[in-house]
């Protein structure tokens, strides 16, 4: 939600709220913020549509929630887990010295 909220952004709306609050963030408003030049900070023109961002913060939504993120993860696990399974296997010698 970062990148869709961080290129909607504007002076009159700022939306970094889910920006990294660091001096190094890739997000130019929070650098400004944690170097206090904010007052001096101004946003680029919108980069994402109003009328767009209609259509795909659905989406950004749904690929955000924990749900999908924590399957996914469990996904990732296990085929790596796999993969280390099979490469085992070719080298069944290998795995018994580890």
């Amino acid at each position: 939600m970062a990148t869709l909220d961080h290129y909607c952004s504007t002076d009159e709306l700022p939306r970094h709220d889910n920006c990294p609050e660091v001096a190094e963030s890739w997000c130019e408003w929070r650098k400004a913020e944690t170097t206090n030049t904010l007052a001096a900070f101004k946003h680029p023109p919108r980069l994402i549509d109003e009328h767009v961002e209609k259509h795909i913060r659905p989406v950004y939504e749904d690929l955000s929630k924990d749900e999908l993120i924590t399957s996914m993860a469990y996904l990732a696990v296990k085929s790596l887990q796999r993969l280390a399974d099979e490469e085992q296997s070719k080298f069944p010698v290998a795995a018994h010295i580890a």
